[in-house]
């Protein structure tokens, strides 16, 4: 399985972390599924066979041309039927804002399609993308112009929010709401309303997410060593606290997780 990133236009990395495309030959079936962990919107298209995307609590949708995850609270599944060739729009956390005409707060954990979201704009979306543009560099190119112009006219990201996931960003998720709200001179409730508005996920439910992340990162580099000691190392009050997150995210403990190579796949931990 190949998994490429490219850069987005300058002026939209405060918004977009990446691009993405994933590729492989056709895998057996049933092909095992791949999950994803996102904190910002994923704008995914589909290029090659069906693939089938799935929320934890939900049936699978199959996708043959566009889909849209929200922000999430526990990873979604990926699981291709055939050839794989997928390509995809990574938000940063509140960087779809100024792109989707919702409160964050009601795609969170949702998936839809671009027609869903855009309406008559995202058919011409999907149209120029998959029927005018013919490869990577074109597609890149269309993305780029497509989120510049609807750029203009929208509001510059809320500075205590920026603030704020910058905070988290930079501590690994190891930051309390409390030094949050002192660092941007709110209170905590109301930067609990612009998180629920602009991001999706509560700054608390952000730092949990990024803090596993950067657990699981952490081991893939240095494997072998006490849990307990990476566990503290990682802003866990105890091996229990971080067992617990495992099993929230991926349904296993750890020594489980790390038993299964294809949960390690770059599309799991591209944005660690």
């Amino acid at each position: 399985m190949q998994f490429d990133i490219f850069q987005p236009h300058k002026a939209l990395g405060t918004f977009i972390r990446y691009y993405w495309r994933i590729q492989a030959p056709k895998l057996p079936s049933p092909a095992p599924a791949q999950k994803f962990l996102a904190e910002g919107i994923e704008l995914t298209f589909n290029l090659a066979d069906p693939v089938e995307i799935t929320r934890t609590d939900a049936e699978g949708k199959r996708v043959d041309r566009i889909a849209i995850t929200g922000p999430m609270t526990k990873p979604m599944k990926l699981r291709a039927n055939g050839c794989v060739n997928v390509m995809g729009v990574c938000f940063r956390p509140g960087g779809s804002y100024a792109f989707f005409p919702y409160p964050a707060h009601e795609m969170a954990n949702c998936l839809s399609d671009a027609q869903e979201v855009w309406g008559a704009k995202g058919r011409e979306f999907e149209q120029w993308f998959f029927e005018i543009c013919s490869d990577s560099g074109q597609r890149i190119d269309f993305l780029n112009r497509f989120f510049l112009q609807r750029l203009n006219g929208n509001g510059a990201p809320d500075p205590c929010v920026a603030e704020a996931i910058l905070a988290i960003e930079s501590c690994k998720g190891m930051v309390s709401v409390d030094y949050l709200a002192k660092k941007t001179g709110i209170s905590s409730r109301h930067l609990e309303r612009k998180f629920k508005e602009r991001v999706g996920l509560s700054p608390k439910q952000l730092c949990r997410s990024l803090r596993f992340k950067h657990m699981v990162s952490s081991r893939v580099r240095n494997p072998g060593g006490p849990w307990v000691a990476a566990a503290l190392d990682c802003g866990y009050y105890d091996q229990a606290h971080m067992i617990n997150d495992f099993k929230h995210y991926t349904g296993v403990r750890p020594s489980d997780f790390f038993n299964h190579p294809m949960l390690l796949e770059p599309f799991f931990t591209a944005n660690f």
